[in-house]
């Protein structure tokens, strides 16, 4: 993630797919959807997407994840759609979206202003 905010798109996706292949975990694959976004391999991104999707009821996926990588696509209702689930399942991952990069481009919607208020992080 801190290749993709350095813009060094190509080292982001090598890591995340490093990362992905070492720990298989639905968080790994999430930061490696959101870096195929970023470098612009939409086709890969909705692929993990996809896959991250399918094994929600296989295995623990944070919703979270799903919405950063819809987001980074450009896909801002359904990676609300996500975040609201993540809040619903009180996901551990909802956590970090106050400081999170991922999110600075819905920073200013009313929905990011409404999770953010009812998960209640200090001020």
């Amino acid at each position: 993630m801190v290749y993709v905010q350095m813009g060094r798109l190509p080292e982001a996706v090598t890591e995340a797919q490093k990362g992905s292949q070492l720990s298989e975990s639905p968080l790994a694959k999430g930061v490696l959807g959101y870096a195929y976004a970023a470098a612009g391999n939409e086709l890969e991104a909705w692929k993990v997407a996809e896959e991250l999707v399918a094994n929600i009821k296989a295995r623990f996926v944070c919703p979270f994840e799903i919405g950063t990588t819809y987001l980074r696509l450009g896909q801002k209702d359904e990676a609300f759609l996500w975040f609201e689930k993540a809040y619903e399942e009180r996901s551990i991952c909802i956590f970090t979206m106050k400081f999170d990069p991922r999110l600075d481009p819905i920073r200013a919607d009313p929905r990011y202003h409404s999770i953010i208020r009812r998960v209640a992080f200090p001020q």
